[in-house]
């Protein structure tokens, strides 16, 4: 076997054992949420977007795509940790969808009694026909693309999930041009608002 065999065998190895591991946490992630007790609590929207453009932005600004945020909402209610985790989650699916220039925004803001959280970017979009299916877990719309970034098909089954702990829902918005706006509606108030 000759050297570049034995380097190119060696990636795709490393590779694997990256969406494996990846696929684990992910898998025990969404098991600890359905037999979690959810603690519930006042989370001031600009903090929150500050610990995710945190985490997110290096990432982001890596693949030449910009993040912003718009807290048109002070306050919401509900578990800090996993409206992180869902943030943060929704946010990477958009950076792999798009290419360098790519923008993201990130908006909060009150609709009524709810809390709407919404993520949207200008990258690939979903096609029509896969829209009934990106819930599901394990679905992943870009075979190909999913596998080289270490996606395992289970992030909107997980955000599906925290928002299921919140009492709200998870929906996809239907867009004219291209790109993706995901729309998540909590309760203002939390459990006895």
């Amino acid at each position: 076997v000759t050297e570049e065999d034995k380097t190119a065998c060696a990636g795709y190895i490393m590779s694997e054992c990256r969406r494996l591991s990846n696929l684990s946490r992910q898998l025990l992630e969404l098991a600890a949420l359905r037999g979690e007790e959810m603690v519930w609590e006042k989370i001031p929207v600009r903090h929150l977007f500050e610990a995710v453009g945190y985490t997110m932005r290096s990432k982001a600004e890596k693949r030449g795509i910009t993040i912003t945020f718009q807290p048109e909402l002070d306050v919401l209610t509900g578990n800090r940790e996993l409206l992180e985790s869902l943030l943060i989650n929704l946010i990477d699916n958009s950076i792999k969808a798009c290419e360098s220039g790519g923008r993201i925004r990130v908006s909060a803001f009150a609709e009524g009694k709810k809390a709407v959280l919404c993520v949207s970017d200008n990258g690939r979009g979903i096609p029509a026909e896969e829209l009934p299916r990106v819930k599901e877990a394990f679905y992943r719309v870009d075979k190909a693309r999913s596998r080289e970034s270490g996606g395992t098909g289970l992030g909107l089954s997980i955000a599906q999930e925290i928002i299921r702990q919140h009492e709200g829902s998870l929906s996809l918005v239907e867009r004219s041009g291209p790109g993706t706006t995901l729309r998540m509606e909590l309760k203002r108030e939390g459990p006895k608002g």
